[in-house]
């Protein structure tokens, strides 16, 4: 069972039940782990505050879960493309935290913090699968 790619393809009502259950903060801190990301790092890029509770407030999950789905989307492109061996999530980690001259330079993690950020980034993850985007 993969995670990422689980919630990439889950269908979005699926979505919106893990969203509305609430993120675990030790999921949080899994996913940063994986991404190779400073939790703090992270937390800021997402838009998320600390707090003391087990679970997140739903916006903030929702922000996780669209993160966890970006991680997906970079798994489910590197296994179309048969390659094997490949960290999607530390790849992922790398690429939000380099400026990106398509952003005009800015790191992609800085749209982390909305949905439409991380549509955008979805986007360029797909371009440059296609050759659209180098």
């Amino acid at each position: 069972m993969n995670a990422y790619l689980d919630i990439y393809n889950a269908e979005p009502v699926r979505r919106i039940e893990l969203i509305r259950a609430r993120v675990a903060r030790s999921r949080f801190r899994s996913v940063a782990k994986s991404l190779g990301m400073a939790e703090s790092t992270l937390a800021a890029d997402l838009g998320i505050r600390p707090g003391s509770g087990e679970r997140m407030g739903q916006a903030p999950s929702e922000r996780v879960i669209g993160l966890m789905s970006l991680i997906g989307h970079v798994e489910a492109m590197v296994a179309r493309n048969g390659a094997t061996g490949f960290n999607a999530a530390k790849w992922l980690g790398a690429w939000l935290n380099s400026p990106l001259p398509a952003l005009g330079g800015v790191r992609p993690g800085s749209y982390l913090d909305t949905m439409t950020g991380q549509d955008l980034l979805s986007e360029l993850i797909a371009m440059a699968e296609s050759g659209a985007y180098a």
